[in-house]
């Protein structure tokens, strides 16, 4: 979530420009999002190891957003666009099937575009309302800028076509959601050939890890760890179970050991296997691999600032 001008919890003055996280009630909006579940069939189910979206022709272009909009980027010109565009069997490389960061950012953030807004507010829009595209919206992700309000009714009943019908948490933390997170990228939890994308917030970070030299994606960048305030939206196109980084710098890269001291194994200990994820604030594409980076399991295992 990003807040600029005013803080909305206190009223005070803040940074226009700084990235503000999650409000109190924000996060309870996303806890009390309807959790996905595995289907029974799903339980055995061998999966591959490693799925990369961001090579499927739905996955639309890398781009440096306009302003303080991370939250529409990630989930209406990322996720969205993906997903409808996949379920159209249509290429996300034309404007026709591009959507815009600012048709829903400019419905709720505060009028001078001082204020962000959270993709869970965006979501509400796109179910009720739908989502113009970029043709229709004159042309790039934020014509006009964000004191712009979009007129015709014409574009406004075009974009209705363009609509959701529910939104869905997982937790990824623990190895069960995560298996489900695993399958719905691989075939969307439904047997299809081409599986999904999720979005997520996280504290902003620069990225200046790489994976190291013998293991695989060598030379990628990789995050391993997340700050303590979870003020920036991405998205995850994909995973692979074999990317490694060394926590405890012992020389070995292991799934199995206490590596943390807290007396218990868990995804808080591994040092094997990340998802891909792309994002568009802080000077892309010159931010990490043309806006792309891997994240580590464990990142999303950690207790928030850890």
């Amino acid at each position: 979530m990003l807040f600029g001008q005013e803080d909305h919890d206190n009223n005070t003055p803040i940074n226009p420009f700084e990235l503000k996280a999650l409000s109190q009630q924000e996060e309870m909006e996303l806890m009390a999002l309807p959790e996905l579940k595995m289907p029974a069939s799903y339980k055995s189910k061998n999966l591959p190891a490693a799925v990369d979206n961001s090579t499927q022709p739905y996955m639309r272009d890398v781009f440096q957003q306009t302003g303080l909009c991370c939250g529409q980027a990630a989930g209406i010109a990322y996720n969205f666009t993906y997903e409808i565009d996949r379920a159209r069997n249509v290429p996300a490389n034309t404007n026709a099937n591009l959507y815009p960061t600012h048709f829903t950012w400019n419905w709720m953030h505060g009028g001078y575009g001082w204020y962000g807004v959270s993709y869970l507010h965006s979501f509400e829009i796109l179910r009720h309302c739908g989502n113009v595209n970029v043709t229709d919206y004159g042309g790039s992700l934020a014509y006009g800028g964000a004191e712009r309000w979009m007129s015709g009714y014409n574009d406004y009943y075009r974009g209705m076509e363009n609509r959701i019908t529910s939104v869905y948490q997982i937790n990824v933390g623990t190895p069960e959601g995560l298996d489900v997170f695993k399958n719905w990228i691989h075939d969307h939890l439904d047997g299809s050939s081409v599986g999904g994308v999720g979005s997520f917030y996280s504290q902003y970070m620069s990225v200046i890890n790489t994976l190291p030299a013998g293991t695989p994606e060598a030379g990628k960048y990789v995050l391993t760890s997340f700050g303590g305030s979870a003020n920036h939206a991405q998205t995850i196109v994909g995973y692979n179970d074999s990317i490694r980084w060394d926590y405890n710098l012992d020389g070995q890269y292991t799934n199995h050991l206490d590596i943390n001291n807290d007396g218990e194994v868990n995804m808080k200990d591994w040092e094997i296997g990340g998802f891909k994820m792309v994002q568009s604030y802080g000077g892309v594409p010159a931010w990490g691999d043309q806006g792309y980076a891997y994240m580590m399991y464990k990142t999303v295992a950690d207790v928030l600032g850890e």
